[in-house]
């Protein structure tokens, strides 16, 4: 393996497993506090791409807006989920919460599929991030690199978030003492909820930063402007779309689209 080879080999494993801890990092909130396994985490992931591609493509918003949109309109539909069901089964077993997020990925799937429907979509780089960074031996994406510096700003805010602030403290004592917490006139439900739509709307954002992402190879051929799947503002864009990823987060069913040259990668709700 040439050092060209294993550095876009070990660059491309980073940018993905940023994007990965950022979802990951919601998921480990929600566990490590309310000890609910959210099997429903992924979905959250998959609606994030679904609305940056509504609000960025659709809407014509900047891309960073649809990131926005996509943490609140998560945060917005976990809060609801919280307050209205999830509440009820804090004391009950693990098999009977499994049931219930593994209900909301059904619900939520079908409801993608009435929303969106069963297209592939695609959503373009951001503008500023879509060129690449020449290093002599290699080329890396600038959104990569983006991705990159992401992750940890994200790791430190929540680090800071949990370990230097009252409401970490008050977070770390619910996972220790609900009840004793209780009785020191905390409000441990809406705690609870807090940190419910606080690790969902990690989820979006990780979602709505996961759809432009694709592995051009340098010295490959660069899709034509004629493509009916690229254009001067999204050349080798993403899909938003991931069904089959969120029922199961630890594996996806993207596959490379290819049409005699590498076109991006396709994720489709229904593979």
């Amino acid at each position: 393996m040439t050092l060209t080879m294993f550095t876009l080999n070990a660059f491309y494993g980073l940018a993905l497993a940023m994007n990965m801890f950022i979802i990951a990092s919601g998921l480990n909130l929600i566990f490590g506090v309310l000890r609910v396994i959210n099997f429903a985490h992924g979905m959250f992931y998959m609606f994030g791409a679904y609305i940056v591609f509504t609000v960025a493509k659709t809407w014509g918003a900047p891309f960073f807006v649809g990131v926005l949109a996509s943490a609140a309109g998560l945060a917005i539909i976990a809060f609801v989920v919280e307050r209205l069901l999830l509440r009820h089964l804090y004391d009950k077993e693990h098999l009977m919460q499994l049931l219930f997020t593994f209900a909301l990925v059904l619900l939520m799937s079908d409801a993608a599929k009435m929303i969106w429907g069963t297209d592939q979509y695609s959503v373009g780089y951001p503008p500023g991030l879509g060129g690449a960074l020449n290093l002599g031996f290699v080329v890396l994406p600038q959104y990569q690199l983006f991705l990159c510096a992401v992750g940890p700003v994200i790791a430190i805010a929540m680090w800071l978030l949990v370990d230097r602030t009252r409401w970490g403290r008050i977070v770390r004592a619910a996972t220790q003492d609900r009840e004793m917490l209780a009785a020191l006139g905390v409000n441990v439900p809406m705690v609870y909820a807090a940190v419910f739509t606080i690790g969902s709307a990690l989820a979006g954002v990780g979602g709505a930063l996961a759809a432009p992402r694709v592995a051009l190879v340098p010295g490959m051929d660069a899709p034509s402007s004629t493509s009916a799947s690229s254009s001067s503002s999204s050349a080798g864009s993403g899909i938003c779309g991931a069904a089959s990823w969120a029922r199961s987060p630890s594996a996806s069913s993207c596959s490379s689209a290819r049409s005699g040259r590498r076109t991006g990668r396709t994720c489709c709700p229904t593979c």
